[in-house]
């Protein structure tokens, strides 16, 4: 596992150097703040993917973290604070082990801007088979959804009530904890909802994680995405609120 610094040294040593200076010669005052030395200070045990969407600006890259998935866009416009999709623009990753839900717990984060004129979908990995499958989507009445599918059935499962504010950057945290089966909510570091999951089970799926557009169902909508951040293992409060420290200077 890779160990957890407060300074994030550990993610300094997945930037490649010809993004070096993009991340570290930005002149927010954070910099300064934190010694000039990292920007980036979020936890980096179980990282299993980070996408700062921001600095990445080529049709195809990796992800910065310790398994560097190949990553493809298609239509996905670049932007100094992320990458806009709307019709079926995406960027897909093909299926990997470690980005599988499985039976383990999890946090994601995701900073987005959302259109939310239409229902918004935001990540997953979901082909329609029998088990398994996920998605992380917003409605059109503000709700933050996870969806999944076990035993042939689709499960949405979201916050009550309207838990986003369209067209304003936010940090929306998805924690999967499988030794309590729930889904926990969170918009920046606060809390909007804790239920258990209607049925619980293994979510991998053996299918392309796709961002922006979902192809099964052919679900997109209007959003920037700056960044994705996923650690796997059972998230806590703690990692939520570093990470957002950490990142919201961007937005």
């Amino acid at each position: 596992m890779l160990k957890t610094v407060s300074n994030g040294q550990s993610i300094h040593q997945y930037i490649p150097p010809h993004l070096r200076r993009m991340f570290y010669n930005n002149p927010a005052t954070v910099h300064a703040s934190q010694n000039g030395k990292d920007p980036y200070g979020f936890p980096t045990n179980g990282l299993a993917l980070y996408l700062p969407l921001w600095a990445l600006k080529d049709s195809a890259f990796k992800s910065i973290d310790p398994y560097h998935h190949a990553c493809t866009v298609t239509g996905a416009t670049y932007g100094s604070q992320g990458r806009t999709f709307g019709g079926n623009a995406k960027i897909t990753i093909p299926d990997n082990a470690t980005l599988r839900l499985g039976t383990g717990s999890l946090l994601i984060s995701i900073w987005v801007k959302p259109d939310i004129s239409q229902s918004c979908y935001l990540l997953g990995a979901y082909s329609g088979v029998a088990n398994g499958g996920w998605a992380l989507w917003l409605s059109t009445d503000g709700r933050i959804y996870f969806s999944y599918r076990l035993s042939g059935i689709s499960r949405d499962q979201s916050t009550l009530a309207a838990a986003v504010t369209t067209n304003t950057w936010q940090m929306l945290t998805w924690l999967l904890n499988k030794s309590t089966n729930e889904i926990v909510f969170y918009n920046g570091t606060t809390l909007k909802r804790t239920q258990a999951l209607v049925e619980a089970g293994d979510l991998s799926e053996n299918t392309t994680v796709e961002m922006g557009y979902l192809t099964y169902t052919a679900a997109y909508g209007k959003a920037t995405i700056g960044e994705i951040i996923r650690v796997n293992g059972l998230g806590t409060v703690a990692e939520i609120t570093q990470i957002y420290n950490a990142t919201k200077w961007r937005y």
